[in-house]
Formats: structure tokens, sequence, C-alpha cells
């Protein structure tokens, strides 16, 4: 699925479909950035073999879930899920990086990613986000601006013998 395949650059040029379905899902490896971008599509969406989340891959989007198999993923782009829907809970083992605004108001119940994988955030990375579970990093040296804003996380907790910045320089 190529940049914007079934997504666009704003709300008003996204495919207006309500339903995304793809017969052999499991034959998709790669999608581009923004494939589904402001997708109005509101079923859930089900993509078990992509290793990438490109950048605002589904920033915006609609659908009331998005499946993934988080032991595949390896790397997900800023504004990836920017915004989402989707209400079920997310997991990704395997990214090391956690970039700018990636979980940004998104309405996944959970957030589950390896403690010990994850070595950097980034700005606004789980800002108003609606997960509630508990998020552990063990391996972080810098809490960027916004990290963790208005988050409703039930607790975050951090391992602070690697800490040398919390916020702004």
């Amino acid at each position: 699925i190529g940049n914007h395949g079934l997504g666009g650059t704003t709300s008003g040029d996204a495919p207006k479909a309500i339903n995304i379905t793809f017969e052999n899902a499991d034959l998709i490896t790669k999608i581009g950035e923004s494939a589904f971008a402001y997708s109005l599509a509101t079923n859930a969406i089900t993509l078990y073999n992509i290793t990438e989340v490109p950048d605002r891959a589904f920033y915006g989007a609609k659908f009331s879930g998005i499946q993934l198999d988080g032991t595949k993923i390896s790397k997900v782009g800023k504004y990836a899920f920017y915004d989402v829907a989707a209400t079920n809970a997310i997991t990704l083992n395997n990214i090391t990086e956690v970039p700018d605004s990636v979980f940004d108001f998104s309405k996944f119940s959970e957030i589950h990613l390896d403690s010990d994988n994850i070595t950097k955030i980034g700005l606004s990375a789980f800002a108003y986000t609606s997960a509630t579970n508990v998020i552990t990093l063990n391996n972080i040296d810098v809490v960027p601006e916004d990290a963790f804003r208005s988050t409703k996380f039930s607790e975050i907790h951090i391992d602070s013998d690697n800490i040398k910045m919390i916020g702004s320089s």
C-alpha cells in the first residue's frame, strides 16, 4: 500500500469509504507514509505481516481497531498513530524508539512496549493518549518536553539511574 494509498493529506481528500477490508491481508508486507491517514473507515483493520509503521500511517484514522503483530514491527514513524480512534490494546515489543507524537491523542485502551528495548522517546510521544495501563521504561536517558502530557496511564515507571534530563534544556 503506497503513500496515501488509502488515506489523504487532509480529511477532505481521504477516501470516504466506511469499510476497508483485504481479502488476502497476509500478503501485505509494507505500507507507505500516510497509508490510512484520515481514513473514515470505522471497521477494525488487521495487518499482521508489516515490519514498519511509517510516518503518519494511521494519522487521524477512524478504524475501531488496528491489529498488528507487535513482534514483527521494528520501527514506528512520527505521528504513526496520532489521533487514531481505535480503542483496542496495541503491543509493539521490538521497537527501540517511540518517535515524536506517535501516540499523541490516540484512543488505544492500552499501549504495551518492551520496557528494556525502548532507548528513546520523542516530544509528545504519549501526550493526551487514552491508554490506562502501567508503562515502564528502563533504558531511556531523556524524558522530552510534553512526552507524557495529560496521559491517562495509571502508572509511569522510569529507571531513574539512567535519566540525564527531564523536559527541555
